[in-house]
């Protein structure tokens, strides 16, 4: 028989269920091997982020258990499998022309994405955990990742769900947008005059190299007035506050 070797798993968390499904067949319920021999295999077997997971760990025979605890916790997650393999179905090309190999191409992964999902034996149905995931998929990122946090701490949860958290977040952005934009509480209906407080932003560094207020500058405050104009005008500041965010004919009283 030939050695059959463990698949490689980095950090996609679809591919993990087989590496899962093979490393326990056959390491983890091998009785010849021991424990920190189970630690080498396991090390052999992953890369990239999986591997910085559990590479500070020393090989003994209890940490072999952390290790394979620490993996399965991260990537053995049957929402974030579900929603890898539908992600790779959303992405799938299209075909544009009429051909065996383009059509090939598509039938493969879809059925093995597909079937990927259903093996993974959710407690949700599969029509749900489609449209769950494309709906998550037009939402900004923010709110995304705010979703994801909360699926992974819940496991599978219903679409009805996803719609009530997509709600509850509506809410909270309508009080926030409400509060940052109070009502005008003048019942007269006249608009009163707004007085706007302007502040010089200008430095001193079109004299010098330090970094203060224009009319702080000792080399600004000792030039002659025509000089001082003539700075002004080239640097296009404002004449009341040596500002360069504004004119002097913005102001208002």
């Amino acid at each position: 028989m030939p050695t059959i070797e463990i698949p490689k798993f980095g950090s996609h968390t679809k591919e993990f269920k087989k590496v899962y499904d093979t490393f326990n067949s056959l390491i983890i319920n091998n009785q010849a091997l021991y424990s920190v021999q189970n630690f080498y295999y396991l090390l052999c077997s992953v890369t990239n982020e999986a591997h910085q997971l559990i590479q500070k760990l020393p090989v003994t025979q209890q940490n072999f258990h952390i290790a394979w605890n620490l993996l399965c916790d991260r990537y053995n997650n049957g929402c974030l499998i579900a929603a890898a393999h539908v992600k790779s179905l959303l992405s799938l090309p299209v075909i544009n022309k009429e051909s065996t190999t383009d059509l090939r191409a598509l039938i493969n992964p879809f059925q093995s994405n597909l079937n990927a999902i259903k093996a993974l034996d959710l407690s949700i149905s599969l029509h749900e955990v489609l449209l769950s995931q494309i709906l998550i998929e037009h939402v900004d990122e923010v709110t995304g990742k705010q979703w994801e946090m909360k699926a992974v701490s819940q496991g599978m949860t219903e679409l009805e769900a996803i719609i009530k958290f997509l709600e509850g977040k509506c809410q909270v952005l309508e009080l926030i947008n409400a509060s940052q934009h109070p009502r005008n509480n003048n019942s007269s209906g006249v608009s009163k005059p707004t007085k706007h407080a302007y502040v010089a932003t200008h430095s001193s560094r079109v004299l010098c190299r330090d970094n203060y207020p224009l009319y702080r500058c000792k080399q600004f405050r000792k030039a002659s007035s025509q000089h001082r104009l003539n700075l002004i005008k080239q640097n296009q500041l404002c004449f009341n506050c040596l500002g360069n965010s504004h004119r002097t004919s913005q102001y208002k009283v």
